[in-house]
């Protein structure tokens, strides 16, 4: 190709490379077989698991009086543990052992170090104990009250009166267990590489030698590098510092999950054929499952928050006195020497005056500092990556920081500060620790109202509403039990509204037989006027619910590594927020934008959306958690409508007809996407206050039946 640029020619070798079939890398994974311990070309990973339960239950009605019933009942289960048959769940043997040297809940104390200095990873079938002590009580009473004569008599003899209490154990989601057990599967799969190189060496094959029509020959032609070579039933928590895998397991005791119940009604008849019910229903979960990260930055009791102010302090007159954007201490006066960051940074260049070291001065050190991100900055220095942090500050007798198979192969004898300065598990330093404990719990309380009309002259009509209120910690949840806690020391952070935590919501229902055709008040005829326009029946749902919450975050790490830092009103109040919630169409200089508006204008950057910052604005204060309000969408109105014909063919074959209109007046509805994603109500976002797209069009369904 004459005269082609360096780009052209790139591209003609990408296109032959694909035509002609040659391999430009060929990586992937090895499954391991769970029945040789070995790994295998192909295939999945097929556990053998087991878990055995059964029960026993005893359920009795008995009449105390006339009017009086009881009900009671006691179920007793005996729930076994998953268990892999084969053993190759990876996990700890001790839950002290995730807590790595630190030892067993030893969190927040630098330097106090009480627990294992090698702690393991171990292959095991069992990772909990089973539950044999499970008592589900169930009582219940209904009571038809006779108060004789007197005005109380009319509340009585047409009224029932109940009241409730059950207890229910359950077994969460396998999900759960699996992930924390198995520690996500780490040691299912093993890594293999093939790379090209003009070396000769493991793992690399001359570029052009491998094809795609070679693959069953690829361990011939170049045999890959894997890691780890083989299976193993243990692996020290050290090996997987900085490089992974990560570290996740369970309470061995932990506890089944339960919830408590409880109901109190009364419901009284209104006429021949309607009844009137209201009853509060409550219900209380215990003992829930819940994913921890163990691993919480601490940026408090080792002195790092008051360098992190005065790193905040530093900053400000360097600014005021030439030196912009750097940290540094220049010996100004207020200015305040900084050993943590001068250990973390040893070893640098310089970049420039009033940086001696090059990340006085660098990009995301100064945004941290300049939003108050302590929790951020202190999760940094806690990896040995890009510069060795972490190694500068505990030194070369860290095994981690000193292995060349982890990139970092560090010398130096560091500055002496303890290697659970940051986190309690130095050997996940810079990452997460999952726990899985029974540590959740939740409420919920509501007020039922309910109508009911039997059928009465072809109508039958049902209204209900409910007021409710759910709490919970935790929630919600993600796929694997892990949930967004704030901090350790103080849990009950998290206890708020569920995400179906709908306030209000009312449903009415109905059915009413059209007075056409064959014994109706209209076109009295049989034969086939009475086909026509005969066995027609109309029907509807109505509903209107509030709408779920959204949890407001800030985007700033100002607490620790995991937490969100809040937010922060200036001249509003969460209820006035609340009520500034409504639909308007968003617009901007061009015209109509395709989404809507759920904030009241005021509060908003502009129509296309964005926080006001005058009224709402992330928290930026170093050590604190600002408010973290939860706001609720708008509301929700459906109609749907249904029209059936049914038609006898035979005393014991019916022909039925249905269409149904869906959402029948095509109202738009609009609900935030995902109820506590997390960006969608960031402050920060540009997008703050707007929704979209709706949900739920109209939809027409038309279906046939034969009964028999």
């Amino acid at each position: 190709m004459p005269n082609a640029s360096s780009f052209s020619l790139g591209e003609a070798e990408q296109v032959y490379a694909v035509l002609a079939g040659r391999v430009t890398c060929a990586n992937g994974n090895y499954p391991v077989d769970p029945q040789t311990k070995q790994w295998q070309r192909f295939g999945a990973v097929n556990l053998d698991e087991l878990q055995q339960a059964w029960g026993v239950f005893y359920q009795d009605s008995f009449r105390l009086k006339p009017r009086l019933t009881l009900n009671y009942g006691m179920r007793w289960d005996f729930t076994g543990d998953d268990h892999d048959l084969n053993g190759v769940y990876h996990g700890v043997l001790n839950p002290a052992d995730l807590f790595g040297p630190s030892g067993y809940n030893n969190l927040f104390h630098p330097g106090s170090l009480l627990g294992n200095p090698n702690p393991q990873y171990v292959a095991s079938s069992h990772q909990y104990k089973p539950w044999h002590v499970s008592p589900q009580p169930s009582i219940g009473i209904a009571w038809n009250p006779d108060w004789g004569k007197g005005w109380l008599r009319k509340l009585g003899g047409d009224s029932v009166i109940r009241a409730g209490y059950s207890l229910r154990r359950f077994t969460p989601a396998y999900q759960d267990f699996w992930s924390y057990a198995s520690n996500y599967g780490a040691f299912f799969y093993a890594g293999f590489v093939r790379n090209p190189s003009t070396q000769p060496g493991l793992g690399n094959f001359a570029p052009g030698s491998l094809h795609l029509e070679d693959w069953q020959n690829y361990d011939t032609i170049a045999p890959p590098v894997v890691s780890p070579p083989t299976y193993t039933d243990t692996f020290p928590e050290s090996g997987a510092t900085f490089v992974g895998p990560g570290l996740a397991g369970m309470n061995p005791h932990i506890s089944q999950p339960y919830i408590q119940s409880w109901n109190l009604g009364i419901q009284r008849r209104l006429g021949t054929n309607n009844a009137l019910e209201v009853r509060y229903v409550g219900n209380r979960g215990v003992h829930l499952w819940l994913g921890i990260n163990i691993n919480e930055v601490n940026v408090f009791e080792n002195g790092f928050l008051a360098q992190f102010k005065a790193a905040q302090t530093n900053l400000a007159i360097n600014n005021a006195n030439g030196f912009p954007n750097s940290f540094t201490y220049n010996n100004f006066p207020g200015q305040q020497p900084l050993p943590i960051f001068d250990a973390a940074f040893a070893g640098e260049g310089s970049c420039g005056p009033g940086a001696p070291l090059c990340d006085y001065g660098a990009g995301n050190f100064i945004q941290w500092l300049q939003t108050g991100q302590a929790g951020a900055m202190a999760a940094q220095l806690a990896k040995p990556f890009p510069a060795p942090y972490f190694c500068n500050l505990v030194g070369a007798s860290f095994s981690p920081c000193s292995n060349p198979n982890n990139g970092v192969n560090y010398t130096g004898a560091g500055a002496g500060y303890p290697i659970n300065f940051f986190q309690v598990n130095p050997f996940q330093s810079g990452g997460g620790v999952g726990y899985l404990n029974s540590i959740g719990y939740s409420t919920y309380n509501g007020l039922q109202v309910q109508f009911r009309q039997n059928q009465w002259h072809g109508m039958q009509f049902n209204a209900n509403y409910t007021w409710s209120h759910t709490l919970g910690l935790g929630n919600p949840n993600g796929f694997d039990g892990t949930f967004p806690m704030y901090t350790l020391r103080n849990l009950r952070l998290n206890y708020g509204p569920t995400q179906y935590d709908m306030r209000h919501n009312v449903n009415v229902s109905g059915t009413y037989d059209l007075p056409f055709g064959k014994g109706k008040a209209l076109a009295n005829r049989g034969g086939v006027l009475n086909k026509i326009v005969g066995g027609w029946t109309a029907g509807t749902i109505l509903n209107f619910q509030t709408g779920l919450p959204q949890r407001l975050q800030g985007g700033f790490n100002t607490f620790n590594d995991i937490a969100d830092g809040g937010i922060v009103l200036n001249g509003v109040t969460m209820s006035q927020l609340q009520s500034a919630v409504h639909l308007s169409r968003a617009h901007d200089s061009s015209g109509l934008l395709p989404y809507m508006n759920f904030l009241d204008p005021k509060y908003l950057a502009s129509m296309a959306g964005g926080a006001n910052t005058a009224y709402i604005l992330p928290n930026t204060t170093p050590g604190a958690i600002g408010l973290i309000p939860y706001l609720y969408g708008p509301h929700q109105v459906f109609a749907d409508l249904s029209l059936t014909k049914r038609v006898p063919i035979r005393e014991d074959i019916n022909f039925t007809f249905q269409t149904e209109f869906l959402n029948a007046f095509n109202h738009t509805n609009f609900g935030f996407a995902s109820n506590f994603s997390g960006s969608g109500l960031n402050v920060q976002n540009p997008g703050f206050g707007t929704i979209g797209p709706s949900n739920g069009p109209r939809a027409i369904e038309m279906r046939a039946n034969i009964e028999f």
